[in-house]
Protein backbone atom coordinates (compact mmCIF):
# COMPACT_ATOMS: atom_id res chain seq x y z
CA UNK A 1 0.00 0.00 0.00
CA UNK A 2 1.28 3.38 -0.86
CA UNK A 3 -0.04 6.76 0.33
CA UNK A 4 0.05 10.08 -1.59
CA UNK A 5 1.15 13.55 -0.11
CA UNK A 6 0.72 17.12 -0.70
CA UNK A 7 3.86 19.33 1.46
CA UNK A 8 4.52 22.96 0.53
CA UNK A 9 7.69 24.27 1.95
CA UNK A 10 8.98 27.93 2.45
CA UNK A 11 12.60 28.89 1.37
CA UNK A 12 13.83 28.19 4.62
CA UNK A 13 12.35 24.79 4.17
CA UNK A 14 10.42 24.73 6.49
CA UNK A 15 6.95 22.87 5.91
CA UNK A 16 4.34 25.73 5.95
CA UNK A 17 1.68 22.78 4.26
CA UNK A 18 0.96 19.11 4.27
CA UNK A 19 -1.98 17.02 3.30
CA UNK A 20 -1.35 13.43 3.75
CA UNK A 21 -3.86 10.31 3.35
CA UNK A 22 -4.52 9.76 -0.09
CA UNK A 23 -4.15 6.47 -1.91
CA UNK A 24 -0.63 5.83 -3.76
CA UNK A 25 -2.96 5.80 -6.76
CA UNK A 26 -4.25 9.44 -6.50
CA UNK A 27 -3.53 12.48 -9.28
CA UNK A 28 -1.64 15.11 -7.94
CA UNK A 29 -3.86 17.38 -9.86
CA UNK A 30 -7.18 15.60 -7.95
CA UNK A 31 -5.01 16.06 -4.24
CA UNK A 32 -4.09 19.90 -5.58
CA UNK A 33 -7.51 20.56 -6.35
CA UNK A 34 -9.23 19.21 -3.10
CA UNK A 35 -6.04 21.50 -1.31
CA UNK A 36 -7.26 24.58 -2.54
CA UNK A 37 -10.90 23.81 -1.93
CA UNK A 38 -10.50 22.79 1.42
CA UNK A 39 -7.06 25.43 2.59
CA UNK A 40 -4.72 25.69 0.97
CA UNK A 41 -3.71 29.49 0.82
CA UNK A 42 -1.51 30.59 -2.11
CA UNK A 43 -1.42 34.63 -1.66
CA UNK A 44 -1.58 36.68 -4.91
CA UNK A 45 1.94 37.28 -6.80
CA UNK A 46 3.19 34.17 -5.63
CA UNK A 47 3.44 30.44 -6.76
CA UNK A 48 4.50 27.01 -5.76
CA UNK A 49 6.95 25.16 -7.99
CA UNK A 50 4.98 21.52 -8.98
CA UNK A 51 6.43 18.33 -11.26
CA UNK A 52 4.71 18.00 -14.50
CA UNK A 53 1.59 15.87 -12.61
CA UNK A 54 0.11 19.13 -11.41
CA UNK A 55 -2.32 21.95 -13.49
CA UNK A 56 -1.10 24.27 -15.25
CA UNK A 57 -2.80 27.36 -13.49
CA UNK A 58 -1.22 30.97 -12.07
CA UNK A 59 -0.43 29.32 -8.69
CA UNK A 60 2.06 27.01 -9.93
CA UNK A 61 4.95 26.07 -11.79
CA UNK A 62 5.13 23.10 -13.50
CA UNK A 63 7.84 22.20 -16.19
CA UNK A 64 6.28 22.16 -19.80
CA UNK A 65 4.86 19.12 -20.76
CA UNK A 66 7.10 17.02 -22.89
CA UNK A 67 9.84 18.66 -22.24
CA UNK A 68 13.16 16.84 -20.80
CA UNK A 69 15.25 18.62 -18.68
CA UNK A 70 18.54 17.76 -17.95
CA UNK A 71 21.06 19.01 -16.13
CA UNK A 72 24.45 18.08 -18.25
CA UNK A 73 23.02 19.53 -20.91
CA UNK A 74 22.96 23.26 -19.03
CA UNK A 75 26.90 22.10 -18.48
CA UNK A 76 29.16 23.42 -16.36
CA UNK A 77 28.96 27.27 -17.68
CA UNK A 78 32.12 29.02 -16.57
CA UNK A 79 33.36 26.87 -13.50
CA UNK A 80 37.31 27.17 -12.82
Amino acid sequence: MSQNCLVCCDFNMQFTYILSGWEGSMADASIYHDARLSNLAIPDGKYYLGDAGFPNCRQLLVPYCGQRYHLAEWGHGQTQ
